[in-house]
């Protein structure tokens, strides 16, 4: 049964997210107290333009977005399910997209996601819009929601200036350049508010040599992007894998944790670095990270984005992977590890493969995931005999 929780621990597959609001008003309340907070900044904003005709746009947008941002954490403290995000209803298919998370199968998340698509109104109304549109249409709608009328933001390029535009789309010497102009590299600029360090490793073909010659210009390895992404999990989140080899992503793990980046860095949005790399299944990038001392017994976080995973260990959320759980097995994780709750990694998979075989989700693909779980489980039960 997709919906029943499996020995008492855990709300199997689906998010089993509760709204834990005290009161409409509490929640009320603090949206009012949002509003006035942005409301003081666009006017200390203002009132700065006026009196400081140096003022940058980088310094106007910084503030700003870091007043977004902190007012985003504000409500966030508020009310710990407060989400811009979709909640998905439906049980079955929030089933299917946490399954497709776990074997970070994109193609599949995104079949999955055309079920939900009701034939009749798409037929009707073809969304022609560009990526950048639609992005800039869902901040929009959330500066809106928050007070902040969309307006004062202007397009990207008048308002949000990337300075290290031309070292995130990997341009040839932009390092060099951008070095030559003295400006600081921990300054956050852009939409996304990075550093140049981050540009850098956005970049296509990122390398040792430049992140290196950021860092003795004084880039800042320990950084930690609002509280959420370190360096180290903001390598995992990479475009451009096919740009990259396995000793030039070892020589930048390498050069960033001799300069104190912390492989440990939790982030309470993707949780550590090792933990992000899993479900996109990289092995060399994976095994990079354990070799410059990511923890292979680790837990997954309780944020997760599906609650079915909150608490596992990393062989669990490997377990889609059998080439991977066997990497992890070799570097020391301990296959008689207990998750949050009390669960051993081979019990876990196991209920999982019981639950995937639901007529309503016993597709060819699922067929196939299950293979692999039953491959991992073995694997693993065979370590825990030794």
């Amino acid at each position: 049964m997709i919906a029943e929780s499996n020995k008492g621990r855990r709300v199997p597959m689906t998010t089993g997210k509760e709204d834990n609001r005290s009161s409409e008003d509490e929640f009320d309340r603090a949206m009012q107290e949002l509003q006035a907070e942005f409301s003081t900044r666009l006017q200390e904003l203002e009132a700065s333009s006026e009196q400081d005709e140096d003022l940058t746009a980088d310094e106007v947008t910084g503030s700003l977005i870091a007043g977004m941002l902190s007012g985003l954490e504000k409500m966030a403290d508020e009310d710990e399910d407060f989400s811009f995000d979709f909640k998905m209803t439906d049980v079955v298919l929030e089933a299917k997209f946490g399954a497709a998370f776990w074997a970070g199968d994109d193609t599949r998340t995104e079949a999955v996601a055309a079920e939900q698509v009701d034939t009749t109104e798409s037929s009707a109304s073809v969304d022609t819009r560009s990526p950048e549109e639609i992005t800039w249409e869902e901040t929009a709608q959330k500066l809106d929601f928050i007070g902040i009328d969309p307006a004062v933001m202007g397009k990207f390029e008048d308002v949000i200036p990337d300075r290290y535009g031309d070292i995130r789309i990997g341009k040839p010497g932009a390092v060099d350049t951008f070095l030559k102009t003295d400006q600081d590299p921990n300054t956050e600029t852009g939409f996304d508010q990075n550093t140049a360090l981050m540009a850098a490793l956005d970049a296509p073909g990122r390398n040792a040599n430049d992140i290196e010659k950021l860092i003795t210009a004084g880039a800042d390895a320990t950084h930690v992007h609002h509280g959420y992404d370190s360096v180290f999990g903001h390598m995992v989140n990479y475009d451009h894998p096919d740009t990259v080899n396995a000793d030039s992503e070892l020589a930048i793990l390498r050069l960033l944790a001799a300069h104190g980046a912390d492989i440990h860095h939790t982030s309470p949005l993707f949780g550590t670095a090792l933990q992000s790399a899993i479900p996109r299944g990289q092995l060399e990038f994976i095994k990079a990270l354990l070799e410059v001392g990511a923890d292979a017994n680790q837990l997954a976080s309780e944020d997760i984005q599906y609650d079915f995973l909150a608490g596992v260990s990393m062989l669990v959320l490997a377990a889609p992977r059998p080439d991977v759980v066997q990497l992890l097995l070799d570097c020391g994780a301990d296959s008689n590890r207990r998750d949050d709750y009390d669960v051993l990694a081979a019990d876990f998979i196991g209920d999982r493969i019981e639950e995937y075989k639901d007529e309503r989700l016993w597709d060819e693909w699922t067929k196939e995931l299950a293979a692999k779980l039953r491959e991992s489980q073995i694997v693993i039960e065979k370590a825990a005999t030794k």
